[in-house]
């Protein structure tokens, strides 16, 4: 797995009308054993933190957590 979206699925344009995000609001511990993920989309979730395995994401190139 080298690309995981979890985030918005409307364009920038109908995000400034509501939020749309998969309301996640935490990440499994073992989320640092997808270590050929390369591109992370998390935006507009309800995150708080990130688990301490997220670390160990040693290809993430891109994450996107906005709003």
């Amino acid at each position: 797995l080298e690309f995981l979206d979890l985030g918005s699925v409307q364009d920038d344009i109908d995000r400034t009308s509501y939020q749309n995000g998969n309301q996640l609001a935490e990440l499994p511990s073992t989320f640092g054993q997808l270590s050929c993920l390369t591109e992370l989309l998390l935006d507009e979730n309800q995150l708080r933190e990130l688990p301490a395995s997220f670390g160990d994401l040693v290809s993430l190139q891109w994450f996107d957590i906005g709003q």
